[in-house]
């Protein structure tokens, strides 16, 4: 198992009052509980903050549920600042290691008093999030707002205008402006071509989807319509008024068909899927359901202490689901009318609820200007403490999750991946979530893959595997280069790649780089080159292309180095020869110069004492006859001149001879 331990060094020594201060921070914010205020952890002089100590902090606040009001954490390596934000973590500046850990907060599931699981929280409403829909596509949308079935249109009220959109690209398509009060409630037909809408104008309204006619107006309420709603035929609509009543229209001839009191203020309606029962939600938090086809009250639920304000049937029209002035959503048993669940997480009263197409979550808008999903499945106890287990600690070798669970969300893997990158990878992982429906795992090189293609679960996985990327990047410019195995891999990943080992002039056994989407290009070596394979690439190439034009010119520059070399060497081996040719010479001169002094000894010696140089001689011209003592110094001379010392003792020597002749023959001449 891959382990990274945080290491914060506290040398008593060395330590600064910021960095205690900076210490001390840190530890209250992940050792403890968090106080009113808040986390802040904020940069003080010198002291690093690393993503180390985030990660700390978020796995404390994670293991422990806690639910700090804000947190501000100034971090100076990377230079990132992380601030709470309608409950959600934000950062000033992108880097993958940041942004996981603040996914895996984002994403958490978060559970109510009574144990029910958020799985996701939309923030940031400037206004009330009135109601709530869902594209089939699983997207939420929020504020007096409808879809389409098939989620090509969306309608939006608000005030006494309905504007329509196109929902794949959100661009306003129609506005349509007969209304004369704020529009409260919209719904669409079964089939998308018709729009019901209910305003203050105490009037409902039936339009053309397709050339924005209104094609009937509804009156006989005395007072707002605040809900309306349409059988799953589209043959007949229902409209809630604050006049108490609630009424039954033909789509077609706009003809009241009956009219059914509920006995208060009038908030909510919807019907059943099989167009059996419409339920009507009241001011006084009473319930009740209508019989649509004899208009004959069938049943009342009392739970909620306030204002009924939405409702919903599940997709199989089992259960019916609402949101109250209370801050409560209540799921119902339509058969018995038993409450199956109550949900509290709002701050505010409960405008909107929805079902997802599914039937296995809940949407919740509120007067807090949240938007929330719930998941109405169980979570065993033993799962949420093997969740708990790996997104606190240190993880086993292998980390598996079994299956079984039937409630296992995205948040929950955010969670996990968060805590491998902060302690350490297993051996094996693999783990099977139920939203999405999807198989999740990490693969031998530790990168994490899934058969799933949904979008948020793909950011998730391509996430946590760039910060994979990022570590083994960073070991790389530390070690030796070995194998290097990637995964959506950026260009700038690849660039560090190439250039890393380039300067290692090393290249490693394997090289299997997978660039992300859209490139997916899959880069190797071969013969000490990269190349590319897969889908072509401008920046892909380009990068490569450079690579190797670089790597070709190290080569002809090793190769000409190489020969330098040579010929170094050879000139090495020349000036070696010469020194050695010179040293032969030098001896042979100097056994020549021995031998000469040798005779001019022996020369000398046999002058010495010669009747020549000791008998009174008469002083007439000497002519050529050299004197002793100049021969003597002229020899002395020779002497101190090592390059003419051989020839000027054999032209002393030859001096001497021929003096020495001059003399015989003046002694011949005179004796």
């Amino acid at each position: 198992m891959d382990t990274h331990p945080v290491v914060r060094i506290e040398a008593a020594f060395s330590r600064s009052n910021d960095c205690r201060t900076v210490d001390a921070q840190i530890r209250t914010a992940s050792t403890k509980r968090i106080s009113r205020r808040g986390i802040q952890v904020l940069k003080r002089g010198e002291t690093p903050i690393t993503i180390q100590d985030l990660e700390k902090v978020i796995q404390h606040i994670l293991s422990k549920s806690i639910e700090p009001r804000g947190l501000t954490i100034e971090l100076t390596e990377p230079a990132v600042t992380v601030t709470m934000v309608y409950g959600k973590l934000e950062a000033d500046h992108e880097n993958n290691r940041v942004e996981l850990a603040l996914e895996a907060w984002n994403t958490r599931p978060i559970m109510d008093i009574d144990g029910n699981v958020c799985i996701m929280t939309l923030a940031g409403h400037d206004n009330t999030a009135i109601d709530v829909a869902t594209t089939p596509d699983g997207t939420i949308v929020s504020a007096p707002m409808a879809v389409s079935p098939y989620g090509s249109t969306i309608a939006s009220g608000g005030d006494n205008l309905i504007k329509l959109w196109d929902a794949a690209t959100s661009q306003h398509i129609q506005t349509l402006s007969e209304h004369t009060g704020c529009v409260w409630s919209l719904a669409f037909s079964s089939d998308g071509r018709t729009l019901v809408s209910g305003s203050w104008d105490d009037t409902a309204k039936v339009w053309d989807v397709e050339t924005g006619q209104c094609r009937l107006t509804l009156t006989g309420h005395d007072d707002c319509v605040a809900s309306v709603a349409i059988s799953p035929d589209g043959s007949i609509i229902y409209s809630a008024g604050w006049d108490y009543k609630v009424k039954q229209w033909s789509s077609s001839t706009g003809e009241c068909i009956r009219t059914m009191d509920h006995g208060d203020f009038v908030c909510s309606v919807a019907v059943s899927p099989d167009g059996a029962i419409v339920a009507s939600g009241s001011d006084n938090g009473c319930i009740k359901f209508w019989d649509c086809a004899t208009g004959q009250l069938t049943r009342t639920l009392d739970g909620h202490t306030n204002v009924v304000w939405s409702l919903a049937f599940s997709p199989d029209g089992r259960t019916l689901v609402s949101g109250s002035e209370d801050k409560t959503i209540k799921q119902w048993d339509v058969a018995t009318g038993a409450q199956i669940m109550t949900i509290s997480g709002h701050d505010c009263s409960v405008i909107g609820v929805a079902f997802s197409r599914d039937g296995t979550t809940i949407m919740s808008g509120s007067s807090d200007k949240t938007a929330k999903v719930w998941s109405i499945l169980p979570r065993t106890p033993e799962f949420l403490v093997t969740v708990n287990e790996l997104c606190s600690s240190p993880v086993a070798p292998d980390a598996d999750i079994d299956p079984g669970d039937p409630t296992s969300f995205t948040g929950d893997l955010a969670c996990i991946l968060f805590n491998f990158l902060a302690t350490g990878l297993p051996r094996s992982f693999t783990m099977t979530l139920t939203r999405p429906a999807a198989r999740v795992w990490l693969d031998d090189n530790k990168f994490a893959k899934t058969d799933s293609d949904d979008a948020e679960l793909a950011k998730l996985i391509n996430l946590f595997n760039e910060c994979r990327c990022d570590h083994i990047l960073a070991d790389l410019c530390l070690s030796a280069v070995s194998d290097v195995v990637l995964v959506n891999t950026t260009f700038g990943q690849l660039r560090q790649v190439i250039s890393r080992v380039a300067s290692s002039q090393v290249a490693p056994q394997d090289l299997r780089i997978t660039m992300a989407a859209p490139s997916s290009s899959v880069i190797r070596m071969s013969g000490g080159l990269f190349e590319a394979e897969g889908p072509q690439n401008d920046v892909v190439d380009a990068i490569i292309s450079q690579a190797n034009s670089n790597a070709r010119l190290r080569a002809e520059l090793s190769d000409a180095r190489a020969a330098l070399s040579e010929v170094t060497a050879a000139l090495s081996g020349a000036r070696t020869e010469v020194a050695e040719a010179k040293a032969t010479i030098s001896s042979l001169q100097t056994i020549v110069k021995f031998a000469a002094v040798d005779h001019a000894a022996e020369l000398s010696a046999t002058l010495e004492g010669h009747p020549l140089f000791s008998i009174s001689m008469p002083t007439p011209d000497s002519g050529n006859i050299p004197s002793p003592a100049g021969l003597i110094s002229r020899l002395g001379q020779a002497r101190r001149q090592p390059e003419r010392r051989v020839a000027e003792y054999e032209a002393v020597i030859d001096q001497a001879r021929a003096g020495i002749k001059v003399l015989h023959d003046r002694i011949a001449a005179v004796s």
